[in-house]
Order: C-alpha cells, then structure tokens, then sequence
C-alpha cells in the first residue's frame, strides 16, 4: 500500500551492532528531513506474506503481514498516483521506495503462469513515469521475497531469510546487486544519470549493521531511511 511519511515519522536512528561497524557506519549518512517518502510498490496487504520475524528487546514474535486479498493497481499504483499529482501541486516531490525483491517475486510468477496477475508491467511504468515527472525512486526491500514460492494461492516467503542484515556477506551481496541492477536497469533508460542512493529495510531489520552497511556502501547506497 501506498503511505506517506512526514518529517517527524522518518526513522533516523541506527544502532551500531558492535564496535567493529565503525568505518562503514562513517560512510552511510541517514536522511535528512527534506524527504517524503512513500512504500508505493510495496505489497503490503496485498496478499498472504505469511508470519514475519520481529525482534524486540531480545524477543522474537511471529507476526502476520498482509490478507491476500487485495490488487496492486489499487492498492499502490493508483495511490501513488495521486500522491505525485498532489504532491506536484505544491512543487513537492515524493521518493518511492520500490519493493524490489517484491516486484522480482510477481515478475517470477508472470514468467511461470504466463500471466501478469500481479501487474508488473503497470508497476514498473509507474516507477519509470515517476522519475520521468522528477520524482525519485530508491530501494527498499523485503529479503523473504527472493526465495517465495507460490503455492496456488499466495506467496509462501522464506521467512528464514526475512531479517536481511543478518545473513551472510555473500547472500546481502547477492540481494542487493541483483536489486540496485534491476532498478537501474529499468530507470537509466528514463534518466541517464539515475542511481540508487536510499535503502528501506524490512520493518527495521538492520540488526546486526556491520555486514549490510559494508554491502550497502560497496554499491553506492549512502542513506539509510530503516
């Protein structure tokens, strides 16, 4: 669903996991206030994501995210458009932050049923007129999306992998490379000198920092908005 964040919501605090986070928590900035952001091709709600993982004071809860039983063109594109055109009447910009592990799931689903259910093809000309209208579009990812699996009626994620910022080096590199290359891929066609700068984790999941800033700073990406 789309949402948008106003100055006093923006998370802007990261706790450094352990001394040794020094260096790359030096190079990764977090957003300033001058931002709106919107999760405008997020799947939230949109259908069954299955239990997630949450850590709170050294407590691990299972919670559940989504019902399954909405449609993305009315839950995030239209939305979304009619944050860009309000937002535009007052010469203001919005920043969307693309679910892309997401949108690679219903990309994955499109190659194998042959059937664009999901509506990929109006999602990516969403982000495309975005940057096209000089909004900006940057990275925000579910990690339990890489390895989801549809089973005739939702998307079973991989809920072992759902807190990014604790798999290994390897794996973050995998997620994120393959992540900021389709965004680029797709928007530097529109805009020659686009680039992916932001990253949104998953509900906060930026615990323990050291690993992910490392992969997050090796790609370009320079704030933080978790």
């Amino acid at each position: 669903a789309a949402g948008v964040e106003g100055t006093g919501h923006i998370q802007s605090h990261i706790v450094a996991a352990d001394a040794h986070d020094a260096a790359a928590q030096a190079d990764v900035q977090i957003l300033g206030t001058d931002h709106i952001d919107t999760n405008g091709v997020s799947g939230t709600g949109i259908f069954t994501h299955g239990p997630e993982l949450q850590a709170w004071g050294g407590v691990v809860q299972v919670v559940p995210h989504g019902n399954g039983d909405g449609n993305p063109i009315d839950l995030m594109v239209e939305p979304t458009y009619r944050l860009m055109d309000m937002l535009e009447q007052y010469n203001q910009r919005l920043t969307i932050m693309a679910d892309v592990a997401e949108i690679l799931c219903f990309h994955r689903y499109w190659q194998q049923t042959g059937r664009d259910d999901f509506h990929v093809q109006e999602v990516e000309q969403q982000l495309c007129d975005a940057i096209r209208r000089g909004h900006d579009v940057q990275l925000h990812v579910h990690s339990s999306y890489f390895k989801a699996a549809w089973n005739g009626e939702h998307f079973d994620q991989c809920i072992e992998e759902y807190n990014m910022a604790a798999l290994s080096y390897e794996r973050i590199t995998e997620m994120v490379s393959q992540s900021v290359k389709y965004l680029e891929n797709l928007l530097q066609p529109i805009q020659s000198d686009y680039k992916v700068w932001l990253f949104r984790a998953a509900n906060w999941s930026m615990m323990p920092t050291p690993t992910l800033y490392q992969v997050l700073v090796e790609h370009g990406i320079t704030h933080d908005t978790s």
